[in-house]
């Protein structure tokens, strides 16, 4: 079968076709605009998330940063705690071992206890210079009764016949040891007066450690003697009064 087209024909061919060759042109033109549009859309919001994503990653590495310095700073402080924790420790270690050292003296001290301690007037060199004073027990018949008298100074040396003590005003006598005590008795004349003359009286004195120190080596030193001093007198002619007194006696070491 044979097909015949005119001329004309064939022209009006050739510009459709040529009309329907633009037209896929154009849109394939506007397809290629919008997908453009649509990938730079794409792009800038990756480039926006991506800034978004650089931001955050650069506030985290200054968070971790600053972590970091926070545990190098935690880790200094806690070398200096254990650094004085350590020397605490050392120091808690000495103070118990001086308390236990301690400890172990006093025991040892206590286990001395009880001691015996002497108090003899032999154990220590009695000769020499005392101020002694003197306080009323009790007196009547003495016009001197109730009057604090004035300390005295005495002396104990060692006479012919044994130790003898001079004491003015009072008396002055030999010293007996007895018991580890020093006594005396004698009459004197020096105590008491009767009508303005001097009156006899029988006068005793006993003197006996009253204080001494004992270091630690165990050597004594002697402080003071104590004693008492009793002075009477019962005759009572010639107007005389009866007379009893008594007083405690201390005898101080001169310096």
């Amino acid at each position: 079968m044979s097909v015949w087209v005119s001329s004309n024909r064939r022209r009006t061919f050739r510009h459709v076709g040529v009309a329907v060759t633009a037209f896929t042109l154009l849109g394939l033109s506007a397809c290629s605009k919008d997908e453009a549009a649509t990938a730079n859309s794409q792009l800038a919001s990756t480039q926006s998330s991506l800034d978004a994503a650089n931001t955050q990653n650069s506030q985290l590495q200054g968070d971790l940063d600053e972590s970091n310095a926070t545990n190098s700073s935690l880790a200094a402080e806690n070398d200096a705690n254990k650094a004085q924790v350590d020397q605490l420790t050392t120091q808690l270690a000495t103070e118990t071992k001086r308390a236990d050292d301690a400890e172990a003296q006093i025991a040892a001290a206590q286990a001395k206890f009880p001691v015996d301690i002497t108090s003899s007037v032999t154990e220590y060199p009695i000769i020499g210079n005392y101020t002694v004073t003197l306080t009323e027990a009790f007196c009547t018949g003495d016009p001197r009764c109730g009057t604090q008298r004035q300390p005295i100074n005495a002396n104990i040396v060692q006479g012919s016949n044994g130790l003898e003590i001079s004491v003015p005003t009072v008396l002055q006598t030999g010293l007996l040891t007895v018991n580890g005590n020093l006594e005396a008795g004698t009459d004197t004349d020096q105590v008491l007066t009767c009508n303005g003359a001097p009156r006899n009286a029988r006068a005793l004195l006993t003197l006996f450690v009253n204080a001494q120190t004992i270091d630690a080596t165990g050597a004594k030193t002697l402080k003071t003697l104590g004693g008492s001093l009793f002075v009477e007198q019962h005759d009572t002619t010639d107007g005389c009064p009866d007379v009893s007194s008594f007083y405690g006696v201390v005898l101080t070491p001169a310096a």
